[in-house]
């Protein structure tokens, strides 16, 4: 894989990729042309694209030729409408590997006038992905001598590697949880109910690989309900807070190092004159719907591949009570949460482009029938 943001590559890159003498292998592959129409090319496009998501992820670049594996030349295709045909490459793809795979492209204009395209793959954490076109039934990955089928052993070690994924993650949000009760971690809880946010990409619990602190401590992740941030680096990754030492220990964004965020919100719940917590079911859709977003930049800005398993919990809860609009005189008579912790099921985004309030209502509805009623209104 070129050592770059998609979007940054430029012809030079390629150029370099000769000069380097940069092999086929795990992470990147080249072609002279366009898959054609037949069902071959197709196949063989399908294979290439799913061992790279099924491996480490990588770049196949389309208008290289290469000679034993290594590039030697960079004639480029000619193409009369690029996006017709990145229309139709879509096509293949969308309806020829499942489970569907998520992929960039980015079309570099050649000195002659001619395209090269370059098809980038995350590693995926729904793999193994299995080409299903036109009949074919067959998993590949890659090693340095380029893309293979799996065999029996390896696709069955694949689909136990991403069962376990799946479970670690569901661990570490379970864990992360009995720390906040605790009061273990930069939240000191006392009691009081916190909101808790988990944005937790499947990949990052199927790899070792780390986040560069380094680069990304200054990216700005703003917590909920505070005006001006802070930061500081700890063992964990960099913790984002109020800028306002009072609040420092209350609401906080934990960027974590293998990719994960955690957001606590305190402020979210409020209390009566007799001090029974409160939960403002409409003023807390309101706040994740104002935050959300900006969460799903930063997975953006650190890379993090999609899906992404949101959670929604609440933390010392037990006992709060809802209120939908002015509070009534008895406040005893409103519905009342009755676990703790509240562990909502997940809901996963698979397209960091999608609608997100379409993704996320069912969250709400969940977070809604936990108090008793039968949906949100949003």
């Amino acid at each position: 894989m070129i050592p770059k943001r998609l979007g940054d590559v430029t012809y030079e890159d390629l150029e370099d990729l000769l000069r380097s003498e940069v092999r086929e292998g795990k992470s990147i592959d080249y072609k002279r042309a366009l898959p054609g129409n037949s069902e071959g090319q197709k196949k063989e496009f399908l294979y290439d694209v799913s061992s790279f998501a099924n491996g480490v992820g990588g770049d196949l670049i389309i208008g290289v030729d290469e000679d034993k594996g290594l590039p030697v030349e960079i004639p480029a295709f000619s193409c009369e409408n690029i996006d017709e045909e990145l229309q139709r490459l879509d096509s293949i793809l969308m309806s020829g590997v499942e489970p569907r795979l998520k992929y960039q492209t980015r079309v570099i204009i050649h000195p002659n006038g001619g395209h090269v395209l370059i098809v980038r793959v995350d590693k995926s954490g729904l793999a193994p992905h299995r080409v299903i076109y036109k009949g074919s039934d067959k998993f590949y990955a890659r090693n340095l001598a380029g893309k293979y089928p799996l065999d029996v052993s390896e696709l069955r070690d694949a689909f136990l590697l991403g069962a376990s994924a799946s479970a670690r993650l569901r661990d570490f949000r379970i864990s992360r949880l009995a720390s906040i009760a605790a009061g273990e971690g930069p939240l000191m809880h006392e009691g009081s109910p916190v909101l808790v946010l988990h944005l937790l990409p499947l990949a990052a619990f199927t790899s070792q690989q780390e986040l560069d602190i380094s680069k990304y401590y200054r990216v700005p992740i703003r917590p909920i309900g505070v005006s001006s941030i802070d930061w500081q680096i700890n063992v964990d990754g960099v913790l984002h807070f109020a800028a306002n030492r009072e609040e420092i220990l209350s609401n906080y964004v934990q960027l974590y190092r293998n990719g994960s965020i955690e957001v606590a919100d305190e402020f979210a719940f409020t209390s009566d004159q007799r001090g029974n917590s409160l939960a403002p079911l409409k003023a807390i859709e309101g706040r994740i719907n104002k935050h959300l977003p900006k969460y799903l930049e930063c997975m953006k800005e650190i890379e993090a591949s999609p899906p992404i398993y949101l959670f929604l919990s609440i933390v010392g809860g037990r006992g709060c009570r809802a209120y939908t609009d002015s509070l009534l005189s008895d406040v005893m008579s409103l519905p009342q949460l009755k676990r703790d912790p509240l562990m909502l099921s997940e809901i996963v985004i698979d397209d960091l482009t999608a609608d997100l309030q379409t993704a996320i209502k069912p969250l709400y509805n969940r977070l809604w029938n936990a108090f008793g009623f039968p949906e949100s209104p949003s």
